[in-house]
């Protein structure tokens, strides 16, 4: 019984050991978690103003209700990327918007900034609609 009890110590002891000789490691891959799951909710953030931002473009009301940068931005986020832009021989700034993990293939929705801020036009792209693969 002593024996036991020795041997269960030893090895409570070493584990220990083994524990404290690679807690860098270890607290490195708590860190690499904990910014996996600050990415996710930004995406996760990121996909619902886009959702809320097509379904504000389908409305009548979308250029009344944010007719401005500062308006779209606090509601909707920054723009993936801005770029100055010639529409209709107005110099104006567009403005891209995307899900958040779907680059090319997912839908899209650009906006067109006058140089004043003031939103003109926007356009809402579709994704094109993948054909069933055949059996």
């Amino acid at each position: 019984m002593k024996r036991l009890v020795n041997l269960l110590i030893v090895t409570i002891f070493f584990s220990g050991c083994s524990i404290l000789g690679h807690m860098d490691e270890l607290l490195t891959l708590k860190a690499v978690g904990d910014e996996q799951a600050a990415m996710d909710r930004e995406v996760g953030q990121q996909k619902k103003k886009f959702a809320l931002l097509v379904e504000a473009t389908k409305k009548d009301s979308f250029l009344k209700d944010y007719s401005t940068k500062d308006k779209i931005r606090r509601r909707f986020g920054d723009p993936v990327f801005t770029r100055p832009e010639t529409k209709d021989g107005q110099e104006l700034e567009l403005w891209l918007y995307r899900h958040g993990t779907k680059f090319s293939e997912g839908d899209k929705v650009y906006l067109y900034f006058n140089p004043t801020a003031n939103l003109m036009s926007w356009e809402y792209v579709e994704a094109p609609k993948k054909e069933a693969e055949s059996k």
